[in-house]
């Protein structure tokens, strides 16, 4: 009911069509970007779409960052991908898909060391659906500049 409500702010009659998927989904994250932030004891915390090795705590540690709190999840408008020769994992844009992870909320100082491990990506707004509970206003990294994938080709030799 949440998301038709906010389709019907937009000024949609209960839908959105395709083509205009996109305008639809900037509108509504400018509508709830401060829903990314939280407010807490440990100051200012954001929530954060995790993939890949991302989602393992042990991982995350190994890297100095301590989310606050960790939620599984389903983020809709993307598609989990696997990019480049390692086959790294990658939040494709997909207005027609969703993606499972974790969403962990961090510290604004371990987010600006997430920004620069993850300096190849930009980072941008979705709306999570924890497993429990209501969407969230998160953020995640994606490279939506990325083409799709080429065919690689008969060998020449």
């Amino acid at each position: 009911q949440k998301v038709l409500d906010e389709v019907a702010a937009w000024g949609g009659d209960r839908t959105v069509p395709l083509d205009r998927f996109g305008e639809f989904v900037r509108w509504l994250v400018a509508r709830h970007v401060e829903e990314v932030r939280v407010h807490g004891p440990e100051g200012e915390s954001i929530w954060y779409f995790a993939i890949g090795s991302m989602m393992n705590k042990v991982s995350l540690s190994g890297r100095k960052l301590k989310p606050h709190k960790s939620l599984p999840a389903k983020l809709p408008g993307f598609r989990l991908d696997f990019r480049g020769e390692l086959g790294m994992a990658f939040a494709a844009i997909d207005p027609d898909a969703s993606m499972h992870g974790v969403l962990h909320l961090m510290s604004a100082k371990d987010m600006c060391s997430l920004d620069t491990l993850e300096m190849t990506y930009s980072r941008v707004q979705g709306m999570a659906e924890p497993y429990e509970g209501e969407p969230i206003c998160c953020t995640l990294y994606t490279n939506p500049t990325w083409e799709e994938p080429q065919p690689l080709g008969t060998p020449t030799q």
